[in-house]
């Protein structure tokens, strides 16, 4: 087994062709590294070269490119493929297309983004609380304005967090939003380090 020997494909199916552009006769013979591009990261290539080379299986997601230059990703899984004696002399990659899967992520990405830039530009305080009262999420740029730091808050019960009077008051809401579906405006006081406070 010559490991030191840099891997070249001997055999693609059709599929290979009609996502890749390449025709059998052009990829065979050549290191899989030729679909590789500008913008593959460098890091996960090495690491699936270092895979082979060390017959070892891998999997891993990859930008490639067509023949005629256009990206896309691929998920790639590599498994070594022993003889009869059990020497592995092959490996088997198996690639699926998951461009469109990247896509709908980089647009969930931004559109997180986005909606955490929306988020931090309301000076306003803002919670994302579940139906039995826990605090998932904290939004403000003002801290004198919160009974806790964001991060002590996730996590707890509003019951945790508020003196029973202003708990039960946004208890009571929520329930309510959770039978009705409506949002329903609410007022309480509390008593903070820089001293009472109402909020709506």
């Amino acid at each position: 087994e010559d490991t030191r020997a840099p891997p070249h494909i001997v055999f693609v199916n059709d599929a290979f062709e009609r996502v890749t552009g390449y025709t059998r006769a052009e990829a065979l013979g050549r290191s899989p590294r030729f679909l590789q591009g500008p913008d593959t990261d460098p890091a996960e290539a090495a690491r699936i070269s270092a895979a082979v080379h060390r017959r070892e299986p891998v999997r891993a997601t990859v930008l490639n490119y067509t023949r005629d230059g256009q990206a896309y990703w691929t998920e790639l899984d590599i498994v070594p493929l022993a003889d009869r004696r059990g020497r592995i002399a092959h490996m088997v990659a198996v690639q699926r297309d998951v461009s469109e899967r990247r896509r709908d992520e980089e647009r969930l990405h931004a559109a997180l983004d986005q909606l955490e830039a929306t988020l931090g530009a309301i000076p306003d305080p803002m919670f994302e609380i579940d139906a039995d009262g826990v605090v998932h999420q904290v939004h403000s740029p003002r801290a004198e304005l919160l009974v806790a730091a964001p991060a002590a808050q996730i996590g707890r019960r509003v019951e945790e967090l508020l003196p029973p009077g202003p708990a039960a008051v946004l208890r009571a809401a929520l329930q309510q939003a959770g039978r009705t579906g409506s949002v329903g405006g609410l007022q309480y006081a509390l008593d903070l380090p820089d001293g009472r406070r109402w909020f709506e």
